[in-house]
């Protein structure tokens, strides 16, 4: 009698190993997956940021060659070239050593600082 309990023992502790093996595996391939969806939507956003910046201070220096005050005024090219400073310090490979959210948070900051200096 006591064999067969030791056996369903035995079998429930190998259910139990096997099952949480795959969910480890399982959570292992979710968190990977969630990883790329939020690395390529960082990188999309930062790019974006990082496009829009540079036409306006294209249309800046362009205002500039013909000497008026145009869409662009100097306090906005600033905080435009600034950004654009912040974006290339942004990692562009996966360091986990490294903390992107408040890099990320500044580059969101000075994007709608500028956005509102130009009354976009």
């Amino acid at each position: 009698m006591d064999s067969l309990l030791h056996l369903e023992t035995m079998m429930e502790q190998s259910g139990f190993e096997d099952g949480h093996r795959a969910g480890v595996l399982m959570g292992v391939e979710e968190g990977s997956d969630l990883g790329r969806r939020v690395a390529t939507r960082t990188a999309v956003e930062v790019g974006y940021y990082l496009g829009v910046c540079r036409e306006l201070l294209e249309v800046a220096a362009m205002d500039a060659d013909v000497e008026e005050e145009g869409v662009v005024h100097s306090r906005a090219a600033k905080v435009l070239d600034n950004t654009v400073a912040l974006i290339e310090t942004f990692p562009k490979v996966n360091d986990t050593e490294q903390d992107i959210v408040p890099l990320l948070e500044r580059i969101r900051g000075k994007f709608k600082l500028a956005i509102v200096l130009l009354k976009m």
